[in-house]
């Protein structure tokens, strides 16, 4: 963020292929904090698809080596031990698992990355207090990272042997004497077609295609062969001895499937108010690229929806976007990785803990009266924990340097947006202003 602001007094002295203005949308929507070397690498680019491209290509291919390092193992109660610190120990690892998770998209030189793996987390929905596993969600969190930008049919081919999906929505015990259609159902309306777009029968047909998809005693997926249905199942009009891959491959066939997911990243990329023909575009796109998410992701930023002034700020950050997005952009020397944690559930997003199989309402659930109060604690927390302070003696020394000017810049930058900031009694004071602007809950 040091180096950040600099860059704000002499853009306008210079001419570059693309508005900064511009850049600064695109950082917003795709990063978790506006970066010094993003900016510049973007405003110098020879044009707007050239710096997209490698955006998501950088992001698609990047492995992360700068990360905290975390080994979840299988919690399970001991002989000896009693229920109260059996419970205690997995409180204990419950916490290190958001804990590392927050830290992974604090750390990261792959911002998109960590954003699509954020809303992903928030599609394929499973909830760490009902898994009861922090190993599961781990390993879930691998795998959304494996296929953030990936392909999604493929994605769908794993999620429904993905050993936290399959304990979340109880696939553990869906038997061919005794089917369950939790997994079948929201496989349905959640995850491909949507709701209306399927009958009742064919989520009894899907579960039937389930039965047998189980875990074994190390919590592996494990196809029960005995407890699997293999009769004859018809589904969507076509009859076959299906297994669950077999039912994708049908589902696959559908438009629908696309339309579902161009919506969902529509909403969380664009905009609440969505442009119906331009989703028919875009899924059009989605279904000829064989369902490429990251070729689905550079059109949807090429569109002129996306970068039409009009969708500038209109999404609300959530909580998550909000707390690392401030953690990241004041560069804090030391970080009490407790209170973040702890902030994320207070303002409404308690990691790996959706409050439901739809995930977080999100949109304008993120803000009301109590939530613009808390996210206004955590702020006023920051500028005066010592433990999380940034390092003063710098970000005043390169704000001296740039001009009279500094708040302004810092405003700017911060907010993305030309507005006059009152200048405070201190930067400090005037900083924490900046971050408690309307403008800064948007994106």
């Amino acid at each position: 963020m040091l180096q950040q602001v600099l860059i704000v007094s002499f853009l306008c002295s210079f001419s570059f292929s693309l508005e900064l203005s511009e850049c600064l949308h695109l950082l917003k929507r795709t990063t978790f904090n506006t970066e010094y070397n993003s900016l510049i690498n973007c405003v110098e680019s020879q044009d707007y698809d050239t710096y997209l491209s490698s955006l998501i290509i950088e992001n698609y291919k990047g492995i992360d080596n700068n990360h905290s390092i975390y080994k979840p193992k299988i919690i399970r109660r001991q002989k000896d031990e009693n229920r109260t610190g059996f419970t205690k120990r997995l409180r204990k690892e419950k916490i290190s698992v958001k804990q590392w998770y927050l830290q992974k998209i604090l750390n990261s030189n792959f911002q998109f990355k960590e954003k699509m793996v954020l809303f992903w987390h928030n599609h394929f929905t499973s909830a760490l207090n009902k898994v009861q596993q922090p190993l599961l969600i781990y390993e879930q969190n691998k795998l959304f990272r494996k296929y953030a930008l990936g392909n999604y049919k493929e994605f769908v081919h794993q999620i429904v042997e993905n050993p936290a999906m399959l304990r979340y929505l109880d696939n553990v015990n869906n038997i061919k004497s005794k089917p369950n259609e939790n997994l079948a159902r929201e496989l349905l309306e959640l995850f491909t077609l949507g709701e209306g777009n399927y009958k009742e029968k064919d989520v009894k047909e899907v579960a039937k295609a389930l039965t047998g998809y189980s875990l074994d005693k190390n919590l592996k997926f494990k196809f029960k062969k005995s407890q699997h249905n293999n009769q004859l199942k018809t589904f969507l009009g076509k009859t076959g001895n299906f297994d669950i891959h077999d039912i994708i491959d049908i589902i696959f066939q559908n438009d629908k499937v696309a339309t579902l997911i161009v919506t969902k990243l529509y909403r969380e990329f664009v905009g609440y108010h969505v442009d119906t023909k331009e989703v028919d575009r875009l899924s059009k796109i989605f279904i000829q690229n064989g369902f490429d998410i990251k070729v689905l992701m550079y059109e949807l930023f090429r569109s002129k929806k996306f970068r039409a002034k009009e969708s500038y700020h209109t999404l609300i950050k959530s909580p998550i976007e909000f707390i690392v997005g401030i953690v990241r952009t004041l560069d804090m020397e030391k970080m009490n990785i407790k209170i973040i944690t702890n902030y994320c559930r207070i303002l409404g997003q308690d990691v790996f803990n959706p409050p439901n199989v739809k995930g977080f309402k999100g949109e304008f659930s993120w803000i009301n009266a109590h939530s613009l109060l808390n996210r206004k604690r955590f702020i006023n927390i920051l500028m005066r924990e010592k433990a999380m302070k940034y390092n003063e003696e710098n970000l005043f020394k390169e704000f001296t340097v740039i001009s009279k000017n500094a708040e302004r810049n810092a405003g700017y930058l911060l907010l993305s947006t030309n507005i006059f900031i009152t200048p405070a009694k201190s930067f400090d004071m005037t900083l924490r202003n900046i971050l408690l602007h309307p403008l800064y809950q948007l994106r």
